[in-house]
């Protein structure tokens, strides 16, 4: 990662803003020990001193993962079929900010061309080569005190976007989200408490691989999936000194083919503790280790930054 100079605040902004990220050029790749892998380049631009931010990457990936059905009561819940999903894409996004306030509105647009080989008992491989392509609108409102790991301040964003065969892609359908973050120091700023609620929905003839699914630390990928999905989830972390923390977490999240199925969808949970380190003071960037438990599994995970 290349960090390019921060920007001065912009006009008016210096009592209200010192959180705009600085711009900067990345580029890394991971792999499991599942053999998945995956890699990506990009870049975010800051100008105007924060008021106009920019976003754009390309990815390419190879995952494997078990597909257990659309919504909770799928019959291959417990038999799921084993899949691999590979290819690549970019992400293009701009927003600016609205006056001299924290809101920012802005869209971005996506292109994904996948293929996904299903391993189907007894047969032969089933294969799907499909392209998806959308542009989303979106307004967020940006109160944190840091963009890497915050420890104030609340992040809300609200989004609504289109894909169609018109913009590049096979599907038709239409997706929204609202998505809410909140940092509240306490006990001299030792303890930071951390909430998340995040609401996503996409519709009917949406590819599969473009539905929410509950994201949770120790959930694996697609285990469950609807049309609809929900997750909240919760963050103590103390700080033992300038430089080390600790935390813990504890979420649920569910996930249904209809808004109603919601309350009656099977639960996810997972939970589990952590430690961070302060790589950068500068920056306010943290690295750490989390242990986390869902799903009937642990998963140890690498965390740049906060979780979320």
């Amino acid at each position: 990662v290349y960090f390019h100079p921060k920007p001065e605040p912009a006009e008016g902004m210096e009592a209200q803003d010192q959180s705009a990220p600085p711009s900067m050029t990345f580029g890394g790749g991971a792999i499991s020990d599942n053999g998945s892998w995956g890699a990506a380049a990009g870049h975010v631009g800051i100008w105007k001193g924060g008021s106009v931010r920019y976003k754009g990457a390309l990815v390419y990936a190879s995952v494997d993962l078990d597909f257990h059905g659309i919504g909770g009561d799928s019959p291959l819940n417990d038999n799921p079929i084993s899949f691999n999903i590979e290819g690549g894409g970019t992400i293009q996004e701009i927003q600016f900010r609205l006056r001299k306030t924290r809101f920012f509105a802005g869209v971005n647009y996506v292109f994904i061309d996948t293929e996904a080989v299903f391993d189907i008992s007894g047969g032969p491989p089933e294969e799907g080569d499909t392209t998806d392509a959308g542009l989303t609108a979106f307004l967020t409102y940006d109160t944190r005190d840091n963009v890497f790991t915050p420890n104030a301040g609340l992040y809300a964003k609200f989004q609504v976007s289109r894909f169609a065969e018109a913009l590049g892609g096979d599907f038709n359908y239409t997706a929204d989200g609202i998505t809410a973050y909140y940092y509240r120091p306490v006990f001299d700023k030792r303890l930071i408490l951390a909430f998340r609620l995040d609401y996503q929905h996409t519709g009917a003839d949406a590819p599969f691989y473009a539905l929410p699914w509950v994201k949770l630390r120790g959930i694996p990928a697609f285990r469950y999936l609807g049309n609809y999905a929900l997750t909240t989830e919760f963050e103590p972390r103390w700080k033992i000194d300038d430089r080390w923390s600790v935390l813990a977490f504890a979420g649920a999240g569910r996930a249904a083919q209809e808004y109603n199925a919601l309350d009656d969808a099977e639960k996810a949970t997972s939970y589990g503790a952590g430690f961070r380190y302060l790589l950068s003071r500068k920056l306010g960037l943290t690295g750490g280790l989390d242990l986390a438990r869902g799903a009937d599994e642990n998963t140890l995970l690498i965390i740049f930054g906060s979780a979320w």
